[in-house]
């Protein structure tokens, strides 16, 4: 009979998989399936921000100065470029050539000259020097032999012309041609490539001009005099004063020393800058196929300023046509990684193509770790190999634990193919981080303690640090600093890997409350019994909490054996009736003898209470914060099955009662479900049914249990409670033969011993089995008495 029922099974999947086709539009109007539209206006603006992001990216600049190239880097155009150090020599060349500029100290010459040509004047027609001023006799040292000398150079109208002249001439020859300076002035000026005298003309100084001047000077004393008043002597002889007359002019420099030219500093460092910026730029040629660096070569401070001209004017001088394309075929890379991430997805996780909000997440978080990468990785290009692998594991790591490995690979991929299209990474990198994320994805299979996700991390940095130097002795050079920069490679590596460990951990619970998924983390926390709900669940409804116990350890058996959670599944099994501890006594499994409640209770009102526990446990798990996952299992471990007993008796009432058959709604006498919607939730199901189904058996043989399990599942696939989960035939069949084979493990056959109170223990009277698995009504649970096979 079984074979036959095996032969008249459709075939195919019973699962969700026809309608998320069907959602996705694999039929004839899949254009107008509102699915594939909002599938692909996702898929299109991840591909637009992935575009704007690698092409932002490779305009950037990540040379690190001290690192060894591993390609030859030569001049892809013609170009000239100011040199600017040469530039800069010739300006300051011109500054240092550009003369100093002074300005006469009009004021003391022109007072220095008034005295000396009104000299004679002073003192004509005095006949002894006691009848001279006493401030010209000590300015010049007069006498009565030098009033002699003074007089006759003067006439009736007053100085004589030859006089006059050599005042003039005297002031002029120290105020440019032999000017008189201080000692540190003295100094620049006769080193000074060039000296020029400002000369003003106008009353306001409108107009000025500088003439030119040598670097003869005289300095002024600053001790034995002698040697200045011999350089004014002879400047005075040369000017026509007389030899005897010489010294009385000179008396009056040396009583009151001052320079005549004032250094002009503004005026000095004005002309110096007009100088400098009149040179033009030292322009230098650049062929293209210049040889800008050779591999082995280190990236100095003047590569980088010189690749960086480069690219910009291979920029600048490429078509913009050629700019477009090259940008159009980095759109449409984008796009067909795009589209190819989108197909692995529907190949391995179909259902999350059917969830917009589910899928934007995750592309939204792909955008994410490129943005970090790209702009890290510009402001501190030494750290590009960290980022981009801690990038790379972060995506791949959060996916294994929120959805599932093989999605996990399709993200980690197509993340990596994104930062190599970003970061311009050659197939070594890609290939290295790839076998990174998938490493790490493999280590993360079963993660239910913290230490093992230590542990992967640990595993996965080694790994990881190998490969990248595997991928780094490729290009580098060993010599000069090759070594280091392959170990540094390896490092970076090793630390990012321990980087995304470190993330992972503490970002964990808000991705698990932002996706409303669960992690082998949060599972293992939930099935321990010492959790508050558990707790509660073991003071209040004992029986209870045997029975979900039972039901987890064989839940979780099965849901392995079709690869499916089982982790998730127990720890379902644990909390599915939590509700009950609401009411345990209306339950068979908690009444320890006595009057049974239900007797004093309509089916009706019976109803309500058995159906009633779903509901309490769903709002137990709200109050509690379960996960959604566990809510679900929660309220979909009945579905929408039939509480058969309360059933037939409701109806067996009426029938009496009318005097005639009576055929009451089903609907009414239903659980309120959903019908389970994952494996998980569906494997649940007929474990709690087979479970309690099971305990009625009067002789659990195993050839009973493996039909009583057929029967049961057959009745839920007949009555539609797995058309919502994506179990199929095969998996079905391997269920069944998981869940017989822990039900024979517990309740195998005992050997019978005689009774002692003589009492006959053959069975009889035992109630018949319910394979409906539903709640039994209390008057149809065997007495311990009663039952042959106790686990």
């Amino acid at each position: 009979m079984a074979s036959e029922e095996r032969a008249n099974r459709p075939e195919g999947p019973i699962s969700r998989r026809s309608e998320i086709r069907r959602k996705l539009g694999v039929d004839r109007a899949w254009v107008r399936s509102p699915a594939v539209v909002q599938t692909t206006a996702v898929a299109a603006i991840f591909a637009i921000v992935a575009w704007v992001l690698c092409d932002w990216s490779r305009q950037q600049s990540r040379w690190v100065e001290g690192r060894i190239l591993t390609e030859p880097l030569l001049n892809r155009v013609d170009y000239q470029l100011e040199n600017e150090a040469l530039t800069r020599q010739e300006r300051e060349l011109a500054r240092r050539i550009a003369p100093r500029l002074y300005v006469v100290n009009r004021s003391y010459l022109e007072s220095l000259r008034a005295t000396i040509e009104g000299l004679p004047q002073a003192v004509a027609g005095k006949t002894s020097v006691s009848e001279v001023d006493a401030s010209l006799i000590e300015t010049f040292g007069l006498d009565d032999r030098s009033l002699l000398l003074l007089q006759a150079h003067q006439d009736e109208r007053g100085p004589t012309t030859a006089w006059r002249v050599a005042a003039e001439s005297f002031i002029t020859s120290i105020s440019g041609r032999m000017p008189l300076l201080a000692r540190d002035e003295f100094q620049r000026f006769a080193t000074a490539a060039g000296r020029e005298v400002v000369i003003s003309h106008g009353s306001q100084d409108q107009h000025t001009q500088s003439v030119p001047i040598g670097n003869a000077a005289i300095q002024l004393p600053d001790g034995d005099p002698s040697r200045f008043r011999e350089s004014l002597l002879k400047i005075a002889a040369e000017a026509g004063f007389a030899t005897e007359v010489a010294p009385i002019v000179v008396r009056a420099l040396l009583s009151d020393p001052q320079p005549t030219l004032r250094f002009d500093e503004v005026a000095t460092l004005a002309r110096a800058e007009a100088a400098a910026a009149a040179v033009e730029p030292v322009m230098q040629a650049h062929p293209r196929g210049e040889v800008i660096g050779m591999p082995g070569d280190p990236i100095t401070r003047e590569r980088i300023q010189r690749l960086d001209e480069e690219r910009a004017q291979t920029f600048a001088r490429t078509p913009v046509v050629n700019r477009w394309t090259n940008s159009v075929g980095l759109l449409g890379l984008c796009a067909l990684l795009a589209g190819a991430l989108c197909v692995g997805l529907a190949i391995f996780r179909p259902t999350l193509l059917g969830d917009i909000a589910k899928l934007s997440l995750l592309l939204l978080g792909m955008l994410v770790m490129l943005l970090v990468a790209v702009v890290v990785s510009a402001s501190f290009p030494r750290f590009e190999g960290l980022i981009a692998i801690s990038v790379t594991l972060l995506a791949a790591s959060s996916v294994a634990l929120l959805y599932d490995r093989r999605t996990a690979i399709v993200t980690a991929a197509a993340q990596t193919s994104l930062l190599a299209l970003a970061l311009e990474e050659p197939l070594g990198f890609v290939l290295a981080s790839l076998l990174t994320a998938v490493t790490y994805v493999a280590l993360l299979r079963d993660v239910r303690h913290r230490s093992a996700l230590v542990r992967a991390t640990a595993l996965t940095a080694g790994v990881g640090a190998l490969a990248f130097a595997f991928v780094e002795l490729v290009h580098t050079p060993l010599g000069g600093g090759g070594v280091m920069q392959v170990i540094g490679a390896a490092v970076f590596a090793a630390g990012g890997t321990f980087l995304t460990g470190f993330l992972l951990i503490g970002a964990l619970p808000s991705m698990e409350r932002t996706f409303g998924v669960v992690t082998g983390l949060t599972l293992a926390e939930l099935r321990d019994p010492r959790q508050p709900l558990l707790r509660q669940l073991q003071e209040k409804a004992p029986g209870t909490w045997t029975h979900s116990l039972q039901v987890a350890n064989i839940a979780e058996a099965a849901a392995e054996a079709i690869g499916a959670d089982g982790l998730l599944t127990y720890v379902g099994a644990l909390y599915h009736d939590i509700g009950k501890m609401n009411k345990p006594e209306y339950f068979v499994e908690n009444q320890v003898g006595g009057q049974n409640r239900h007797d004093r209770l309509t089916p009706a009102m019976s109803l309500l209470v058995i159906i009633g526990h779903v509901k309490d446990g769903v709002e137990l798990a709200a109050e509690y914060r379960l996960p959604k996952a566990i809510r679900h299992m929660i309220e979909a471990h009945h579905g929408t099955t039939l509480v058969e007993y309360f059933f037939h008796e409701a109806q067996r009432r009426a029938s009496r009662d009318a005097d005639e058959p009576v055929e009451l709604d089903e609907s009414a006498w239903r659980y309120p479900g959903p019908r389970p919607q994952t494996s998980e939730a569906a494997i649940l199901l007929i474990c709690d049914a087979v479970e309690s189904a099971t305990r009625t058996l009067a002789e659990p043989t195993p050839a009973r249990i493996e039909q009583l399990v057929h029967t049961i599942i057959r009745r839920r696939l007949e009555d539609g409670q797995f058309d919502d989960c994506p179990l199929t035939f095969r998996q079905l069949r391997t269920l069944e033969e998981s869940i017989a084979k822990s039900l024979g493990s517990i309740y195998h056959g005992r050997v019978a011993y005689p009774s002692t109170s003589g009492a006959d223990d053959d069975g009889e009277g035992e109630p018949p089995e319910d394979t409906t698995g539903g709640p039994l009504h209390p008057r149809t649970q065997p007495s311990p008495g009663t039952r042959r096979a106790v686990a």
